[in-house]
């Protein structure tokens, strides 16, 4: 269990609108933050040594830096995955309290960006990120994702000729199928690239950036992708859908740690494992 990373949502709130965005759990209000120290100190006990946050925008969360503080203070690694644009603002607390931050960027032309729900200026402002964190602090690593939808897909090489040509590249590259999940279910015929065209554009990617490239399919997702939700309930990815295995608060420990000990890949036996738990 101690390489287990686990997603914690700590908001559903957003300052941005991508229309690719699952959406699972937009909107929701984060706890409060004593309330998440609790959820966080019993995680701890269960043994989550590596919690990966995002939401909606992490950074947009009241009191996000006495979270970045409370997470350094219990010995937790902390992935970040934020869309940047409230970086400089908090990068003093991300410098002291962060392990990875993840960075999104989806295509090197303004207008793309646009459509796509992000900042025209995406591009570059990711650019300037990288930059400002391994300047600042080049023991940070830094993981830049990439959604693949039929709007950007002629992009995607530009995209990473760009980071990797640029003086601060990224430690890693993830390149992700565009999966309609959650609200996402209507948008298949705007967005949606079939198993073929990603696994083509993978082997392409892969000749070319090799070992600095990895992917994500849809068919990796349902099933394997275990996560928190802002309210702090613990929910699984099946069927397209977020299904709710518990609390955190209101588990007990050992359930909570017989839940958490299976890795994402078999998440799905983890949820049945629960079930089974609350009949005996």
């Amino acid at each position: 269990m101690s390489n287990m990373v686990l997603d914690f949502k700590i908001t559903g709130d957003c300052n941005s609108n991508c229309h690719f965005c699952w959406d699972f759990c937009k909107a929701q209000i984060g706890s409060d933050v004593e309330i998440i120290y609790g959820a966080l100190t019993k995680l701890s006990d269960a043994g989550v040594r590596f919690v990966s946050l995002t939401g909606g925008e992490p950074l947009i969360y009241p009191d996000i830096s006495k979270v970045l503080r409370k997470l350094h203070e219990l010995g937790i690694k902390v992935y970040l995955s934020t869309n940047g644009y409230l970086l400089d603002t908090f990068l003093d607390d991300i410098i002291a309290n962060v392990d990875i931050v993840g960075l999104p960027l989806d295509s090197c032309d303004r207008t793309i960006n646009l459509k796509m729900g992000r900042s025209p200026d995406m591009f570059s402002m990711t650019l300037d990120n990288i930059r400002r964190i391994k300047e600042r602090a080049p023991w940070i690593r830094v993981k830049i994702g990439t959604v693949v939808t039929k709007e950007n897909i002629n992009e995607i090489m530009c995209v990473g000729t760009s980071l990797f040509a640029s003086d601060y590249p990224p430690d890693n590259w993830r390149v992700y199928q565009y999966t309609a999940m959650g609200n996402q279910k209507n948008n298949l015929e705007t967005y949606s690239i079939s198993d073929t065209v990603f696994g083509n554009l993978c082997m392409l990617l892969k000749n070319k950036f090799e070992d600095k490239v990895s992917f994500l399919s849809s068919a990796d997702v349902s099933g394997s992708y275990l996560f928190i939700s802002p309210q702090l309930d613990i929910q699984i990815v099946k069927e397209q859908t977020a299904v709710k295995i518990g609390n955190v608060l209101s588990m007990e420990l050992a359930d909570l740690r017989f839940v958490l000990e299976e890795e994402h890949g078999v998440a799905e036996q983890a949820l049945i494992k629960r079930a089974h738990l609350a009949q005996r």
